[in-house]
């Protein structure tokens, strides 16, 4: 019997995706806005609700500031870790976490911030919309 550890490795996490959600934040250098939208999407359909956690990410949106997204968009390693993380996704039918992933290879080329929090809010809004 496996034994999960509910504050270092939870199983919202370590049963779908071999990397922690913390290590990307910290290895991109994410803001903590971006962080949390990070965090609320790709938990979002192996935590509690799955419509509570795209509404606290859609709320995370609402405080990006344009200076934080360029610095990811900019940073390095951000596309390494980015792409690493969801090629390793082993739950690749889980739509919630691919809306971060999808904003992030739109805009990633352009580093265009605008375009990322755009596609951010449309695609929450519209799995809000489907779940509600």
């Amino acid at each position: 019997m496996e034994v999960y550890d509910d504050v270092n490795n939870p199983r919202h996490y370590t049963e779908y995706y071999p990397l922690q959600p913390i290590d990307v934040i910290e290895n991109t250098q994410m803001s903590y806005n971006l962080g949390q939208i990070f965090k609320y999407l790709v938990r979002a359909p192996y935590k509690n609700n799955e419509l509570e956690d795209l509404k606290k990410a859609k709320y995370y949106v609402k405080l990006l500031k344009s200076e934080e997204i360029k610095n990811f968009l900019n940073f390095p390693f951000s596309k390494k870790y980015i792409y690493e993380f969801f090629e390793k996704a082993l739950d690749k039918n889980a739509l919630s976490p691919f809306i971060f992933f999808n904003a992030f290879d739109e805009s990633f080329a352009n580093k265009d911030d605008q375009s990322f929090v755009k596609l951010l809010k449309e695609q929450i809004e519209s799995r809000i919309e489907y779940l509600s």
